[in-house]
């Protein structure tokens, strides 16, 4: 079971495995041949501080770094600072992660964080002032596959019909459509 063999469902350069990803890619690999279609696994273990890097570049790609010029700064992700209208201290990337949020960029935060604005998950929930936990990618449980050039249509049909076969061991995935990507938790 080895997923650098995969010619189907393939790794992206720099990609850090794990054995509980490992075992769902390789067989998808095979489930993505029987249906003659490629895909690619962009993510799987990281670190808050990669965590951090993607927020910074949402942050600066949808204008949030104007209005939180702090998420630019090169600190360590623990970073925190007094605020006005905060009783305590918070990250200080926290009010920047928590309007992406907002805005409808749905990602985990580097380390567990309240929400500090509106943000209304998938179940209709205002998840503000509610702590969200780090991503999944942290533990090694979770993976990304990219969509390709017609986004992730290809994809999202096979993964939902793989997910429903309790061999597979998928967990749940989530679509990530500003990511153009599939997140894949993993049992």
């Amino acid at each position: 079971m080895d997923v650098s063999t995969n010619c189907f469902l393939t790794l992206a350069p720099g990609v850090v495995r794990t054995p509980e990803t490992d075992k769902v890619i390789f067989s998808l690999d095979s489930r993505l041949a029987m249906r003659g279609l490629k895909a690619r696994v962009t993510s799987i273990k990281r670190t808050p501080e990669d965590q951090l890097r993607i927020i910074r570049d949402y942050c600066v790609k949808r204008g949030v770094a104007n209005e939180f010029p702090e998420i630019l700064y090169t600190r360590p992700v623990t970073g925190r600072d007094e605020r006005p209208g905060y009783s305590t201290p918070i990250f200080y990337w926290q009010e920047a992660w928590s309007r992406l949020l907002s805005i409808g960029i749905i990602i985990s935060p580097p380390l567990a964080a309240i929400c500090l604005f509106d943000y209304f998950g998938k179940d209709g929930v205002n998840r503000k002032g509610k702590a969200i936990p780090p991503s999944p990618h942290f533990f090694g449980k979770a993976f990304d596959i990219g969509g390709g050039p017609n986004g992730i249509g290809d994809e999202l049909s096979f993964i939902k019909a793989a997910a429903s076969d309790p061999a597979v061991g998928i967990k749940k995935y989530t679509v990530e459509r500003e990511n153009n990507a599939i997140h894949i938790d993993v049992l």
